[in-house]
């Protein structure tokens, strides 16, 4: 089978369709998505294995895992970036490719009538705002980062707490502006937050988070983001991580319906072809891969 795999960078090959053990799961990819986690790859921020990238994908199984009988052949099922202190696409195989193998444990089912859209993968990911709306506390949040995450973190945090995003980046920085929330340079970057939310390809836009926090404060990482290391020499007082869990995407459609579909366009790009994966990387927040039996929505 074809497979994008991190080696020197992304490289198409020939790699053979993976064996399956008792609690694997193996399944044919109709959507595989290059993310904030394989960005993250791609610049140099996160050391790799050489394994095939893309970090989330929707599958339909072909052959379920042994000793699971909540999974059957034919299913469609979403699966989750990190799982079992795994990455996929950073430490086992991710998902861009004809078919891939997961951990039960990984897969969220989705009813039998669910259409592949790139609305229902968008829907995945942000679902974790339901979690992180529910457990957050405080009034003044940061978001570290300048990107479609800090977009649709805005447009659905601002109505409950005081929001500052640290952006740089002028081509998304309007749109970010225009929720209402303050949006400052990293070096204006003033003040004591009560969390601080990292959606930044790098951790914290070169910034020292800790140092921008108050007591008991917390830093979220998203559970689509990478595993950023935070330097315990840093924090002399406690400081909370917290990762939020991705639940169904009926949880994550309000979220995202927010989000002007002009605004999509300019950062998300879809595509039917493995090769071009690399080049659209360069220009676009995400690339959604669609197989060639699954039409691109």
């Amino acid at each position: 089978m074809k497979a994008l795999i991190w080696r020197y960078g992304l490289e198409l090959v020939d790699v053979p369709v993976p064996p399956v053990e008792g609690d694997e799961v193996l399944g044919k990819v109709l959507i595989a998505v290059f993310g904030i986690m394989d960005k993250a790859i791609g610049t140099g921020f996160l050391p790799h294995k050489e394994v095939i990238a893309g970090s989330m994908a929707l599958i339909r199984v072909i052959e379920p895992a042994i000793d699971h009988e909540h999974v059957r052949e034919g299913e469609l099922c979403l699966v989750k970036p990190r799982c079992l202190s795994k990455t996929h696409g950073l430490d086992v195989d991710g998902f861009l490719s004809e078919y891939c193998k997961t951990k039960k444990e990984c897969i969220v089912k989705l009813p039998q009538k669910t259409q592949p859209s790139m609305d229902l993968m968008l829907a995945f990911e942000f679902s974790y705002i339901n979690d992180l709306l529910n457990t957050l506390e405080g009034n003044d949040i940061i978001i570290m980062g300048c990107n479609l995450d800090a977009l649709v973190l805005s447009l659905n945090l601002s109505s409950k707490y005081n929001v500052t995003v640290v952006c740089r980046n002028g081509r998304i920085r309007k749109h970010i502006a225009s929720t209402g929330v303050n949006v400052i340079k990293p070096e204006r970057v003033k003040g004591e937050y009560d969390a601080a939310i990292l959606v930044s390809y790098t951790l914290g836009e070169g910034l020292d988070v800790v140092k921008l926090l108050k007591d008991n404060a917390t830093i979220v990482i998203p559970p689509t983001h990478p595993p950023y290391y935070i330097s315990s020499k840093s924090i002399k007082r406690l400081i909370k991580v917290f990762i939020p869990a991705l639940q169904s995407p009926n949880y994550g459609y309000p979220y995202i319906k927010r989000i002007p579909r002009n605004i999509l366009k300019e950062f998300i790009a879809a595509t039917k072809e493995l090769r071009d994966i690399g080049s659209l990387a360069r220009y676009f927040d995400r690339v959604y891969y669609f197989a060639h039996d699954t039409k691109i929505q």
